[in-house]
Formats: structure tokens, C-alpha cells, sequence
């Protein structure tokens, strides 16, 4: 307990702000999965530290979920350190593409906005699905499961909860970028290399476009009257 409190109360703090903001607005956000499932976890925990008579008295073992609280918070905060990370790689990569000004924040889409996306539906879902997982337990194991249906309720919330969606998608359009920049090709908006999958047609404005960055001969045309050593000198 000692040591999931300041994991609690200081790491965690972004999740819970989130929550109160996205409970405030009436709004599902994976924020909320978070700060639900690790204040479940806590809060059980803490009861089961200053009452463990009370399971014991029926025969039951007062198990604690401490670690559960803190690995939830330290897998969400992973994700974004390595968002912000890749962030960072491909802002310099591109800028290493002729010294263009870019902007980092830019480089990645920002990943509250796909995970709001997916939790706007996918949160209510599994939170009915671990209250029933709870409830059946209990409904056909009794009191004496409850423990055990509590552990279960919470592993459905730690298994379904969709961080990695917020990471997977940042980091394959980070490697996309990446994989542009050493190209030579620039992509300032991960919109736009969203889009391509629906891109049929592609116009260029002009052909500097299309240069490689230095001069090839792929052909010549001889005019009448042109001496036939001029080649060599050509080539020369």
C-alpha cells in the first residue's frame, strides 16, 4: 500500500484529471477505464488491510490488488513515453531532410483523440460485461466467491482496456514516417498519410516535384546535321 500510494496520487494524477473532466462533460474516455479500475483495485485493497476480520470471519482470504493499481498505471504511462518518444524521432528525421522547420507535435496523432474514439463505445461495453462477470460469479458461487469475482470483474477491465490502441496506431504511423524520411519523401500531417488509403489519383503542381536531386541522361535525340563524334564529347 505504501508504495502504490504516491504511484496512486502522483503518476496517476493525469488519469484521474481526465476522468473528473470527461465524467464533468458526460463523456466516455479510456481515462475513466483507467481511473475506475485502479481506484476499484485500491479501494478494495485498503479494506481489506484495516478489515481483513471481516473475510476472515467467513471463511475467506482478505486479498489485496495493490499491484494491480500500480502495473495499470505504469502500462498507460509506457504508452505514452513511447508516443512521445517516436514523436521526437520523426520530427528530427524529417528535419534532417534539408533543415525544414516542423512541428513535433504534429508528427503523431495525439492519442487521447484515438483513444476517446474507440472508448466512446467500447468503455459502457466493458463495464457492463465485468459487472457481470462479478454478478455471476457471485449469483452462482455465493458470498463466499466474491473475492474471487471481484479479481475477475477487475481482470476484464485490465485485459479489454484499449491503451495499446493508442499506442499501436502512433507508433505504425510513426514507423510510416520514418519510413518516408528516408526516402527523401516529406509528410507534414499524419492526416494525410492516414488518407493515402483512399487516394487513387495523385497530381503534381509542378516538376521540381519530382526530382531526384541531381541531373541523369536517360536519352538524346540527334538532329539532322549533328556530327557523329558529338557523342563522344557528350559523354565526355
Amino acid at each position: 500500500m505504501v508504495l502504490a500510494i504516491p504511484v496512486l496520487l502522483f503518476f496517476g494524477a493525469p488519469f484521474y484529471a481526465g476522468a473528473w473532466k470527461g465524467t464533468r462533460s458526460g463523456r466516455n474516455n479510456i481515462d475513466r477505464l483507467v481511473a475506475l479500475t485502479t481506484s476499484v483495485a485500491f479501494l478494495f485493497s485498503v479494506f481489506n488491510t484495516f478489515f481483513p476480520d471481516y473475510w476472515l470471519g467467513i471463511g475467506l482470504e482478505p486479498n489485496v490488488y495493490y499491484g494491480v493499481a500500480a502495473v495499470i498505471i505504469a502500462f498507460s504511462l509506457t504508452g505514452d513515453f513511447m508516443e512521445e518518444r517516436a514523436r521526437r524521432n520523426v520530427s528530427a528525421a524529417i528535419c534532417r531532410l534539408g533543415g525544414w522547420q516542423h512541428n513535433a507535435a504534429r508528427v503523431l496523432p495525439e492519442k487521447q483523440r484515438i483513444d476517446d474514439r474507440v472508448a466512446e463505445l467500447f468503455v459502457p461495453v466493458i463495464l457492463i460485461i465485468s459487472l457481470l462477470t462479478f454478478f455471476i460469479w457471485v449469483f452462482f458461487g455465493g458470498i463466499d466467491v466474491v473475492s474471487h469475482g471481484l479479481f475477475a470483474a477487475l481482470s476484464v477491465l485490465v485485459v479489454a482496456c484499449p491503451c495499446v490502441v493508442g499506442l499501436a496506431t502512433p507508433v505504425a504511423l510513426a514507423a510510416g514516417l520514418n519510413k518516408a524520411a528516408r526516402n527523401h519523401i516529406l509528410i507534414r500531417d499524419t492526416s494525410a498519410l492516414e488518407q493515402m488509403r483512399n487516394v487513387d489519383v495523385v497530381v503534381f503542381d509542378k516538376t521540381g516535384t519530382l526530382t531526384e536531386g541531381h541531373p541523369t541522361v536517360i536519352g538524346w535525340l540527334w538532329a539532322q546535321g549533328q556530327e557523329e563524334h558529338y557523342k563522344d564529347v557528350l559523354l565526355a
